[in-house]
């Protein structure tokens, strides 16, 4: 089996996602995603990985992972070139499930938790975080929304955790103290502002008690003073993690928070790799390692975390995947250490491995049934000079719109 072409998408809607398909000589497409710098993303992936990617063997993932990884050593490897392996590596993963026919968390090592994997629900709306972070924000677009978690947590908390345990989901994440983080820009807090930030925690423990576990996220905007302010505050209300509270680039400094509250520690989908997860587990830094499976290298380098973790630190291990939608509401495994990737359908994550285009709903919308033609697909970095720019197809879900070389926009009717 060899790769014989290789597209990115973006959907319109949700401009940071770009999902990314290998398609090989036997049939088999593997769909893999990242988030944020879509062109960028696009750009690297058509100019380094789609080189080596084609005619290459999809089954042969620790190869080409290795491949990409070294050959990007020598400008830095733990950003975009981190992010666009991480895509790629999901899709290889994809295709292997779908070539011996399991889902991959069977190929894993299976789950030790037959009965399902309990999950958090992360509070956000579609249409959330689809802006570049640092730049402001004009517009959007305007996206149809089931649920409507982020408005809901701000306006009364304790209605939105009794919406939750009625579907069954008893954990969810909240992230109230970031306005005053944006404003302060993380070094300080005061006590009104951290008595505004407890407002939804009361909220929730008056309307729910302890039925619930609230976890909280703090996009890494806080240093450390106003961190420990916020966690000492917090322990009445006994959250399930701080999760990125601070940044995880210093893990000396990121212990000394640990230290100093109760609550445990997560860190941090903002791990790029193994050798940072080693850091992070070797300074004491945290309870909880989280892998963003589609920022940090992808499964096979995630795999290398839960090996790493399961000698070296008991605790517990949340494989993150970013959904670009809210068809249902988002939700992330919550679940020990070696359980990496056992999720299945129950989490309604990479079960076996990814939605089939032309039959399954991703971002609110349809897959189109119907993909360009003339050329049909993108063969490698030649893509860019076909000088065939602007081609448009119209499928069942709406429209399809090559922008240029391997990125593809979709467009909902």
């Amino acid at each position: 089996m060899k790769v014989t072409q290789i597209r990115t998408i973006n959907f319109a809607d949700f401009p940071n996602i770009t999902m990314l398909e290998i398609e090989t000589d036997a049939g088999i497409v593997g769909l893999g995603e990242t988030y944020y710098t879509p062109r960028s993303v696009t750009a690297y992936i058509e100019e380094v990985l789609a080189p080596m990617l084609l005619d290459a063997d999809p089954l042969q993932i620790e190869a080409f992972w290795r491949l990409a990884y070294d050959g990007s050593h020598v400008y830095g490897n733990k950003g975009l070139e981190m992010r666009c392996l991480s895509a790629v590596d999901v899709a290889l993963w994809d295709i292997l499930g779908q070539h011996v026919g399991q889902p991959v968390w069977r190929l894993l090592g299976g789950s030790s938790h037959p009965d399902g994997v309990p999950i958090y629900n992360t509070c956000a709306t579609a249409g959330y975080a689809q802006g570049t972070p640092g730049i402001r924000r004009r517009g959007g677009a305007q996206i149809e929304s089931l649920y409507r978690d982020y408005e809901a947590w701000h306006e009364d908390a304790g209605k939105l955790a009794q919406s939750l345990l009625e579907m069954g989901i008893r954990a969810m994440k909240i992230w109230p103290f970031d306005a005053a983080a944006l404003s302060n820009r993380g070094q300080t807090i005061s006590w009104k502002e951290l008595d505004e930030g407890l407002r939804p925690w009361k909220q929730i423990r008056d309307a729910v008690g302890m039925d619930i576990d609230v976890i909280l996220e703090g996009h890494g905007y806080w240093a450390l003073q106003p961190a420990r302010r916020i966690a000492e505050a917090l322990e009445p209300y006994k959250p399930a993690l701080l999760e990125d509270l601070m940044k995880p680039d210093n893990p000396r400094t990121l212990a000394k928070l640990r230290e100093s509250t109760r609550t445990p520690i997560c860190a941090s989908e903002l791990l790029m790799n193994r050798y940072a997860v080693e850091e992070m587990m070797r300074a004491n830094a945290c309870d909880v390692v989280m892998t963003d499976v589609t920022w940090s290298g992808g499964i096979t380098e995630s795999a290398q975390n839960r090996l790493y973790g399961r000698h070296q630190q008991p605790g517990r291990h949340l494989p993150r995947l970013h959904r670009p939608g809210d068809a249902g509401r988002r939700a992330a495994p919550f679940h020990p250490l070696h359980q990496h990737l056992d999720a299945g359908d129950r989490a309604l994550i990479y079960a076996g491995l990814l939605p089939r285009p032309g039959r399954s709903r991703i971002c609110g919308g349809k897959w189109p049934d119907a993909r360009p033609a003339t050329p049909r697909h993108w063969r490698g970095h030649s893509a860019r000079s076909a000088g065939t720019g602007g081609l448009r197809a119209q499928g069942a879900g709406g429209t399809i719109e090559r922008v240029s070389g391997l990125c593809w926009h979709f467009h909902k009717s």
